[in-house]
């Protein structure tokens, strides 16, 4: 059974989002924590498959395209299947609504959701943002079977250390820290931390399911991934063209974002989804 989860965790969590590269020593400086407390914390969490830190290899499509799944559950799938999902293999993250009704992942390739996968509606993420492309001005290079090693070791664990990294590859330490930097800044890989829900921080997650007249769907898009209230938004093919998964607090808390962001911006049409906390 997994540790208690407290404030620091949390904020853990929250800071790795925004730098998944980021040194614990820059994040201690920054969280007014120790560093080897943040490391044993990371340690743990990630143990306890509560946070990954992953690598997306951007110029490899073996992995295939994204889908967003809504999986119907029925009280044959209870209890297992009714609890929120952590990351694992190409299942990026995995949520239950809070009636229970359904699942809805988001995975890559041709990953299986469960059981009752092949019953869900799936939509496919044609962009994703915050999963962007890689700095134009950015140096560039071909990839070696040394890189490759280095990617397959980053793609199952994004932090791993550079001694890690320098056996896989059979290369030095030093060596694997330029290599890493320069996958990293070149965008052949980009790294993501992916969370489990229950290190959000209090306020309770919503899925929005939004029609948009087009012209506006990247408006849109822009505006949900800029507000602090989002943690992933797409854009999708079928009816709803955009999704997020939004924090928003308890009661009104995520029709009120609705109002206040989606409004103005010429959505046409919204389905909320409360998930369970």
């Amino acid at each position: 059974m997994p540790a208690r989860i407290d404030e620091t965790d949390r904020a853990l969590a929250a800071a790795l989002v925004d730098a998944p590269a980021a040194p614990f020593a820059e994040l201690a400086g920054r969280l007014g924590i120790a560093a080897s407390t943040l490391s044993a914390r990371y340690r743990r969490l990630r143990r306890d498959g509560l946070i990954r830190v992953v690598a997306r290899p951007l110029i490899d499509a073996a992995a295939g395209p994204e889908r967003l799944l809504r999986t119907p559950l029925t009280a044959a799938d209870a209890p297992a299947a009714q609890t929120p999902g952590p990351a694992t293999g190409s299942v990026l993250w995995s949520r239950v609504s809070a009636d229970r009704s359904e699942r809805i992942t988001l995975v890559t390739g041709d990953a299986d959701p469960g059981p009752a996968g092949d019953a869900g509606a799936g939509a496919a993420v044609l962009h994703r943002w915050g999963a962007g492309a890689a700095d134009p001005n950015a140096p560039t290079g071909r990839i070696d079977a040394v890189d490759e090693l280095l990617i397959g070791t980053l793609t199952g664990d994004g932090r791993a250390d550079l001694r890690t990294l320098a056996a896989t590859a059979g290369i030095d330490p030093s060596t694997a820290s330029r290599r890493r930097r320069r996958l990293i800044d070149s965008g052949v890989v980009r790294l993501e931390t992916l969370v489990d829900q229950r290190l959000q921080r209090g306020a309770a997650e919503t899925m929005l399911w939004l029609q948009v007249s087009p012209g506006k769907i990247v408006a849109v898009g822009d505006a949900l991934h800029a507000a602090p209230e989002t943690d992933f938004v797409a854009a999708l093919s079928g009816p709803a063209v955009l999704a997020a998964r939004v924090h928003a607090g308890p009661g009104l808390g995520a029709v009120d974002f609705v109002d206040r962001v989606c409004g103005p911006l010429g959505v046409t049409g919204v389905e909320l989804t409360p998930l369970r906390g």
